[in-house]
């Protein structure tokens, strides 16, 4: 066979690879999206979940407060005062949730609150008095290590999970912006 041919050919071999490379990466691009979008979804079903096994430990008012409809990150970076109103934007309130199971620690806050990893909260349990009204005593502090756009990881500052009694607390976000 002619020199020039097997150049030829040569040639036209890595162009089809370097095709089948970009043709891969595209769509390997393409199904991280779907699991990103997917990981978002998961994410407010869970906070939605979080705020109905509360329910008996919040007011209607706070429970308002805390369920969601899903959402795209980026329209929260680029839109989120339309999205969620400035209401939300102002929260410093939420629930934080123990799952045993996992040994994690959840909360009802998120980017669009203020949080970044770093940010401390206050942890409060409510307790009833004699004469039927609520009073809210303050347990510990947490940390967030990871945040999302309306759900965030923490851990506690100066106890252990085991030290907490009850799955659900209240937690307000220590130095707001």
């Amino acid at each position: 066979m002619n020199t020039k041919i097997k150049i030829f050919i040569g040639l036209f071999l890595i162009i089809i690879a370097f095709g089948c490379v970009m043709a891969a990466s595209y769509f390997i691009d393409q199904r991280n999206k779907e699991s990103d979008e997917d990981l978002e979804i998961m994410q407010v079903q869970l906070a939605n979940l979080i705020s109905e096994k509360s329910q008996s430990f919040l007011s209607k008012a706070d429970l308002e407060k805390v369920e969601r409809e899903p959402i795209r990150i980026e329209d929260v970076l680029a839109k989120a005062e339309i999205i969620y109103g400035a209401d939300e934007l102002k929260r410093i309130d939420g629930v934080l949730w123990i799952d045993r199971e996992s040994s994690q620690c959840m909360i009802t806050l998120g980017i669009v609150n203020g949080l970044v990893s770093g940010s401390y909260l206050d942890v409060y349990e409510e307790k009833e008095l004699e004469d039927g009204t609520l009073r809210a005593e303050k347990v510990d502090d947490v940390v967030v290590e990871e945040t999302y756009d309306i759900i965030s990881y923490v851990r506690p500052v100066k106890k252990t999970l085991d030290d907490f009694t009850r799955d659900y607390y209240r937690v307000k976000i220590k130095n707001p912006l």
